[in-house]
């Protein structure tokens, strides 16, 4: 038999009562009272153990009793069997036990934390890039057009300015490219602009509606014709693994998650309201770049052109000469940031 000392409340006042509560191995009785009570264990809850917070017993009729003996109430729990109790109490105890283990030792505290953080990683590295390829995959591809509608104009509000690339260069590369896209998917959609941008430098990016912009900056550090093509191509690669979608989807991923559960399936305004800011600081992930430049490597063999085009740029641009760097704002945007492992990517061309 154990007993505890608490304050007792009848659900009705907030007057105080002190009383003692007695256990036995089925029942609890309340000592203290102008009427001595007494309830079956199975009626009883046991709140859970935070800290040394003040221990909640609710008992049946709405009448409760609290206590600062968490010991005590502690031990009573671990006495009292699982019949007494019942299934579904008896797992809330032993669920609250161990929160108050967590609770009460920092060591089990931080690996509690650490395997929280290997799940996130997990969800997040390996989950979600499969599940938004899977719901990429399940969309049309208007849905990528309807992401990329408005995005030129809006960049050349904030981030870039008229081309100064001569149209001869221009319509050359317009038919290049026109070639190129030819035996695409006809579902998607491509266009290819140039526009001058010294906050974003030499870059080329590929907006979810298959337009291709090509910064003057690259034009500029480009030896040969054939590398913007090699970039064109990997470009349409990242359209056509519909990867605007796909990291869009991945970054908006938490503020998804209330309408997936709420019933609103997918949300073409989610996405795109941070798509803009999106895509110019994206860093995209290892896959996506080995999928693009996978992309370009089979154009390039296919079409009979030397892949160290690409890799010759990648190094150009690597290397970074002082008189073609753009302006120190453009570091934030440049090509190579927005595509990690570029070393390794400049070895694989290089070996083809």
């Amino acid at each position: 038999m154990i007993e505890i000392r608490g304050d007792y409340y009848d659900g009705h006042q907030s007057l105080r009562h002190p009383v003692v509560l007695r256990f036995d191995e089925s029942r609890v009785q309340i000592l203290g009272l102008e009427t001595e009570i007494s309830f079956a264990l199975s009626e009883v809850n046991f709140a859970d153990r935070l800290g040394d917070l003040p221990r909640s017993i609710d008992f049946p009729d709405g009448a409760s009793c609290e206590t600062h003996d968490n010991d005590a109430v502690d031990q009573v729990v671990a006495q009292l069997t699982s019949s007494a109790l019942g299934s579904a109490s008896s797992k809330k105890l032993f669920f609250g036990r161990v929160l108050h283990l967590v609770e009460s030792r920092w060591h089990y505290l931080a690996l509690l934390l650490l395997i929280t953080a290997a799940v996130v990683f997990g969800f997040v590295r390996y989950v979600v890039p499969v599940a938004a390829k899977d719901l990429a995959a399940a969309l049309p591809v208007s849905t990528d057009r309807k992401l990329g509608d408005g995005l030129l104009e809006s960049l050349d509000g904030t981030v870039m300015q008229p081309t100064k690339i001569t149209q001869a260069k221009r319509n050359r590369l317009h038919q290049r490219f026109a070639k190129m896209t030819a035996q695409v998917d006809p579902a998607f959609k491509f266009r290819l602009e140039f526009r001058a941008s010294p906050s974003m430098g030499a870059n080329a990016i590929a907006l979810p509606n298959g337009t291709i912009i090509v910064t003057d900056g690259l034009m500029q550090l480009s030896r040969h014709e054939d590398e913007v093509i090699a970039v064109l191509a990997h470009e349409i690669g990242h359209v056509v693994h519909r990867h605007g979608l796909r990291h869009a989807i991945q970054s908006s991923v938490v503020s998804l998650a209330v309408p997936l559960l709420t019933g609103d399936i997918f949300s073409v305004a989610t996405l795109a309201a941070g798509l803009p800011t999106a895509l110019l600081e994206a860093k995209y992930s290892r896959d996506f770049e080995t999928e693009a430049d996978q992309y370009a490597l089979n154009f390039m063999r296919s079409h009979q052109l030397n892949p160290r085009h690409f890799a010759n740029i990648l190094q150009r641009l690597s290397a970074g000469p002082e008189d073609e760097k753009p302006e120190p704002t453009a570091r934030v945007f440049s090509y190579l940031e927005s595509h990690p492992e570029t070393q390794i990517r400049i070895v694989r061309f290089l070996r083809e």
